[in-house]
């Protein structure tokens, strides 16, 4: 059996993949869920947020296993699995993106996300007046960033995705 590290992206924690871990466990794998530097039910301070913080987390999961894993990244955690990856090259069994980035040399996630036409993230965003930090707008999580899922399951990530 193998260890699945799972990488949750922007604006969530390791909560949203409650449903996928006791599948995952039922077949007798072992899977981790850490929250990322500043999300989740991680406090770290937004001024302390950075990708390099969350290659960090994660390779410290990473370190903690005795074999390599299969290292799972959706949405922008596609990002910091690709940053891990070559933080512990030798850690690392299979790489998975799941409607993930998977970026080029170079490639900054915020310019690739501009050139996004269909994506419902960039024109409902709403930054902070410092300029440090974005919510989404509340109305666009139900009608569609989260349209296929169940009542529950929006106001559980309303309460996590809206301050």
């Amino acid at each position: 059996m193998s260890t699945f590290v799972l990488v949750h992206g922007g604006w969530n924690g390791g909560w949203c993949w409650e449903k996928v871990v006791p599948l995952l466990e039922e077949t007798g794998h072992k899977v981790e869920a850490p929250d990322l530097p500043g999300l989740g039910d991680d406090r770290t301070p937004i001024s302390e947020v950075s990708l390099q913080g969350y290659a960090d987390r994660i390779a410290q999961v990473l370190d903690a296993q005795p074999e390599p894993v299969v290292l799972v990244g959706h949405s922008s955690g596609g990002t910091v699995i690709s940053q891990t990856a070559e933080q512990r090259p030798d850690k690392v069994k299979l790489l998975v993106y799941l409607a993930a980035f998977l970026l080029r040399d170079g490639e900054v996630l915020f310019s690739v996300g501009e050139n996004d036409t269909g994506s419902l993230i960039l024109p409902n965003l709403v930054m902070s007046e410092d300029g440090s930090s974005a919510t989404i707008r509340e109305d666009v999580i139900k009608e569609g960033l989260l349209h296929d899922c169940s009542d529950e399951d929006v106001e559980r990530a309303k309460s996590r995705f809206v301050p």
